[in-house]
């Protein structure tokens, strides 16, 4: 009788441990993936995709199927690894001695340089993953996200400021210095309707593998819901 009221505080201890243990590390993971990284990983997607997937389709000539693809992981990736990229340019900015006070040109040319070299291996996996085969266009795409890379960091930068989450010293329009809620909406709401709006770029090409997806879905939706009703 001793033994097994000792083995069940045993067994309690343990519990309590684990769940205060799990409970940390709960709380980290909202720490680290919280108001801020969904900040960045919307305002800088929500710039990014639209331009690449329309380079990508229209002038590398790229798949409309992988393209689609590729926005949808890259997406992904960016929410998962965006603390760390962003913990990672900082110390980048530390280590050439750029700081908030350095000229946008000095901070640009960083964040282009750190960014296409962290989007290299990453951008090279993700069309590969998505299944484009013809490395003259993973290899243009790189070079596009290389030159995609300063606007989207600014547009982080700016967003973060503009919501109250970090200010930063950048060289930001005056109407959204305010930070007034009417400002926050409009930023957000333009943000959100330009990213949103990226997949029209794949009706402006002959490739219909998107549309004809979408049409195919749509389709067994429609006799879904009339079987449903049907029955």
């Amino acid at each position: 009788m001793t033994v097994c009221f000792f083995f069940i505080l045993g067994v309690l201890k343990i519990y309590i441990m684990w769940s205060k243990k799990m409970s940390d590390i709960v709380d980290k993971i909202k720490d680290i993936y919280g108001k801020k990284t969904i900040a960045e990983t919307f305002s800088g997607m929500s710039v990014a995709n639209p331009v690449m997937a329309s380079l990508e389709v229209l002038v590398l000539g790229m798949d409309d199927l992988v393209s689609l693809k590729s926005r949808i992981i890259k997406t992904a990736v960016a929410y998962i690894l965006m603390p760390a990229v962003m913990e990672g340019r900082g110390g980048v900015r530390r280590l050439v001695g750029v700081t908030d006070d350095s000229s946008e040109k000095k901070k640009s040319f960083v964040d282009g340089v750190y960014g296409s070299s962290i989007g290299l291996l990453l951008s090279v996996a993700t069309y590969v993953g998505s299944g484009e085969t013809d490395f003259k266009k993973i290899a243009g795409a790189v070079c596009l996200g290389f030159l995609m890379t300063p606007p989207v960091m600014y547009m982080i930068d700016t967003y973060k400021d503009v919501m109250g989450i970090k200010e930063s010293k950048r060289r930001i329009p005056k109407c959204l210095r305010s930070r007034s809620k009417s400002v926050r909406r409009t930023l957000t709401a333009g943000l959100l309707a330009v990213g949103m709006s990226f997949p029209a770029v794949y009706c402006m090409t002959e490739d219909t593998s998107v549309s004809d997806r979408v049409e195919h879905y749509s389709s067994e939706v429609v006799e879904y819901v009339r079987s449903y009703d049907a029955e």
